[in-house]
C-alpha cells in the first residue's frame, strides 16, 4: 500500500501571500470576527464559463465572507478592506496607519 504524503507548508499564510499582507488580513479578519462574521478563505470553485469570485452571504443566521485563496495577497486585503467599507465598520485608530 502507498500512501502519499502532503508536504506542509513553511508558515500559516496563504499560498501567494506575504508576510505583511498576511498580517494585515489577519487583522482585518479580527476586526470582521468582533463585528460579527466569518472571514473563510478558501479555493472557490470554477468551471468551464464560470468562476465563483470572493463575496458574502448569509446562511443561517452567519454572515460569512468568503475570500479566494488564490487571489494575490494584497487583492485578498484589498478585497476585506472593500467589504468593511461597504459595512461602514470603523477601523481602530492603530491599525488605520497599517492598513492604509
Amino acid at each position: 500500500m502507498i500512501r502519499k504524503i502532503r508536504k506542509k507548508r513553511k508558515g500559516s499564510y496563504s499560498k501567494g501571500c506575504d508576510r505583511e499582507n498576511e498580517r494585515l488580513f489577519q487583522q482585518l479578519r479580527s476586526l470582521l470576527t468582533e463585528e460579527g462574521f466569518t472571514v473563510r478563505r478558501e479555493r472557490l470553485k470554477s468551471g468551464h464559463g464560470w468562476r465563483a469570485i470572493s463575496g458574502m452571504c448569509r446562511a443561517v443566521d452567519k454572515n460569512v465572507i468568503f475570500v479566494d485563496s488564490r487571489l494575490k495577497g494584497s487583492e485578498q486585503v484589498a478585497f476585506l478592506m472593500e467589504k468593511i467599507q461597504e459595512l461602514e465598520i470603523a477601523l481602530p485608530k492603530d491599525s488605520g496607519k497599517a492598513v492604509s
